[in-house]
C-alpha cells in the first residue's frame, strides 16, 4: 500500500512498504529506490535484536538473510547508487548527525557527505515507520523462525568445538581431585567432596555433567529449584540412561 512519509528534514516521500514471509519489509521510495529492513541477523538475544536494525540498500525478496551485494532496485541518492548493508541501533534515530549510518557506493568506495546526510534522513523516517507497524512483532517472529535452523547449526558446531577443548581439561581436573583425595586419606582427613568428580571421557561422567547442566539451567531460569523440578529432571535423566524410574 502506498503511503506518504515526512522525514525529519521535511522531505515528503512516496513509499510502498511490502512485508514478506521472511519477516522483513521492503520499502520502495519513489524516485529513489528500495531499502530492505529486518532485525539484526547476527544477534540472537531478543532484547538485542529489538534494539538493532539490519538495513540493505536494495530489494531482498529471497530467504538469504546475509545477501547484500548487487541487489535489484538499489537506491540512488544525489546521483550516487548505493550498495551493501548497514547495522545500527534504533537509539541513533534521535541523533541529528548522519554518521551513525554506514553506506558506500554500489561499485565500492565511500559515498559523499551530501549523499550520506540525505540517505540518513530517509532511513530514519523508514525505520520509524517500520518500528510503528501493527505487525512489527509478528514480523520479528517470522524473522526469528527462519533464522533458527542456521543458528541451531552454528550452536551445535560451537558446542562440539568447545567440548573438544573442555573435555580433556575436565579429565585432568578429575585426576587432580583423585590425587587430592589420596593425599587427604594419607593424613586421615575426609575428602573435600563426597563424590568423585565425573570424568567426561566416560559415558557415566558425560551423563552426570549433562544432568548438572540441565539443573543449572533450571536454576538460572527460576532462581530456585523445587523438589518436583529436580525429581522430574532426574527421572528424565535416568530414562535417557536406560534406567527408567517407576514413580508410584
Amino acid at each position: 500500500m502506498q503511503q506518504l512519509i515526512t522525514t525529519a528534514a521535511g522531505r515528503r516521500l512516496t513509499v510502498t512498504a511490502t512485508a514478506n514471509e521472511y519477516g522483513r519489509v521492503v520499502y520502495e521510495v519513489a524516485k529513489v529506490g528500495a531499502f530492505t529492513l529486518d532485525p539484526e541477523v547476527y544477534a540472537h538475544d531478543p532484547g538485542d535484536t529489538r534494539q538493532r536494525v539490519h538495513l540493505r540498500y536494495g530489494r531482498v525478496d529471497g530467504p538469504d538473510p546475509y545477501r547484500d551485494r548487487d541487489l535489484p532496485d538499489a537506491p540512488v541518492v544525489c546521483t550516487v547508487v548505493l550498495g551493501g548493508a548497514a547495522t545500527f541501533s534504533v537509539q541513533h534515530l534521535d541523533e541529528p548527525s548522519w554518521r551513525w549510518l554506514s553506506m558506500c557506493r554500489a561499485g565500492g568506495g565511500s559515498a559523499p557527505d551530501g549523499t550520506r546526510r540525505r540517505t540518513a534522513d530517509i532511513v530514519r523516517a523508514l525505520v520509524t515507520d517500520w518500528l510503528a507497524r501493527d505487525d512489527h512483532d509478528e514480523l520479528r517472529g517470522f524473522h526469528a523462525w527462519h533464522l533458527a535452523p542456521s543458528r541451531i547449526a552454528n550452536a551445535r558446531h560451537s558446542i562440539q568445538r568447545l567440548q573438544r577443548v573442555i573435555a580433556p581439561r575436565l579429565s585432568e581436573l578429575a585426576a587432580e581431585h583423585h590425587r587430592r583425595d589420596q593425599q587427604l586419606a594419607i593424613r586421615g582427613e575426609a575428602p573435600a567432596a563426597l563424590a568423585q568428580f565425573p570424568d567426561p571421557q566416560t559415558r557415566e561422567g558425560q551423563a552426570i555433567l549433562a544432568l548438572h547442566a540441565e539443573l543449572e539451567q533450571l536454576r538460572r531460569q527460576h532462581r530456585r529449584l523445587s523438589a518436583v523440578d529436580v525429581a522430574e529432571c532426574v527421572q528424565a535423566w535416568l530414562g535417557a540412561q536406560g534406567l527408567p524410574l517407576d514413580v508410584v
